[in-house]
């Protein structure tokens, strides 16, 4: 199949919803046997940035894609603590609201540091990782965010419709025009709904600065190496300008035995923008580390004043290490 018979309609897929720890929380779901992937959408997201990828990977496994707390039309409660411990028990936490023990993670963006602590924190319930287009792997990040991460500003320009998603379109994909209106009608719609906005400036000020993404974000991966030991996939766009593609290099070099692929002519999306590749390279790999002998690990260790293992202790005599805000 080539990219552009790839669809990207919307309407093949059903909203479902389930409780997860008093979140109201929305999935899809796709296949009925196989193995299950999870996908796991970034900063400002929702399940509709997998829409070119679900129906593909549902052919061999049980597919699940899930709204993050506080993203797309699950719910956005007042006074969450949006930080990586939280959000790692509740993706968790879905995965028992729908049944599931171990699954293969796919993040993007903020979605797949999402996962990593998520399988750092709870070992038992990941098989494999996949990270397309991946925070945590440095400081720089597009000055869009920087922008809105100033007050006033950002309010500003969260509220510009329309108009503002499609300029947003013109940084996220290396070739903006082919993406249909009707897929960005639907993120506009999503992003009005009451406090989308406020949640998404929330999470976004908890991780980057005007100077780029946070000290304390870009320290987490270098924690967290020292308890990762998964099977990696790290996909990367040529021109992505959200994070930009040099932090894929340094993605496979501090994860070993990471298997990195790149997409000339794609952004920060590459499984929207190069969906039909994209989509043999995951199955592909889906297929390799399904066959791989389920590894028992043990459950993560509770430690650090009561910091999961997802951050370890720090060095003896030193200052505990603060709980990270997700981005």
């Amino acid at each position: 199949m080539t990219e552009s018979h790839v669809p990207w309609e919307l309407t093949r897929f059903h909203d479902r919803y389930v409780n997860v720890n008093g979140v109201r929380t929305r999935y899809w779901q796709v296949g009925d046997s196989g193995p299950a992937v999870v996908f796991v959408h970034g900063i400002g997201a929702s399940v509709e940035y997998w829409v070119r990828n679900l129906a593909a990977v549902a052919g061999h496994f049980r597919v699940y894609a899930v709204d993050i707390v506080g993203f797309g039309r699950t719910d956005k409660p007042h006074g969450f603590d949006y930080n990586l411990n939280n959000v790692a028990d509740f993706m968790a936490g879905f995965l028992d609201a729908v049944g599931l023990d171990s699954v293969h993670w796919v993040g993007n963006s903020m979605g797949g540091l999402v996962v990593m602590v998520t399988a750092v924190r709870h070992p038992r319930r990941a098989q494999s990782v996949a990270l397309v287009d991946s925070a945590g792997f440095g400081k720089q990040v597009t000055w869009l965010f920087r922008l809105m991460s100033i007050p006033l500003v950002g309010e500003l320009m969260v509220n510009l419709g329309d108009k503002g998603m499609r300029y947003l379109m013109r940084h996220l994909f290396a070739a903006p025009h082919d993406v249909p209106s009707s897929w960005i009608s639907a993120l506009v719609d999503i992003m009005r709904q009451p406090d989308s906005r406020r949640a998404f400036l929330e999470v976004l000020r908890a991780g980057i600065d005007v100077w780029g993404v946070k000290r304390h974000i870009v320290d987490i991966v270098p924690h967290l190496m020292d308890l990762y030991d998964f099977p990696t996939l790290v996909v990367w766009g040529r021109q992505d300008r959200i994070l930009p593609f040099e932090q894929g290099l340094d993605a496979l070099a501090r994860i070993p035995g990471a298997q990195l692929h790149v997409w000339d002519g794609a952004g920060h999306l590459p499984m929207l923008e190069k969906a039909a590749s994209f989509n043999r390279v995951l199955l592909t790999w889906l297929d390799e580390v399904s066959s791989l002998p389920q590894v028992t690990r043990p459950p993560a260790s509770v430690t650090n004043g009561g910091l999961s293992s997802a951050i370890p202790p720090p060095p003896q005599g030193a200052e505990p290490w603060p709980s990270p805000k997700f981005w």
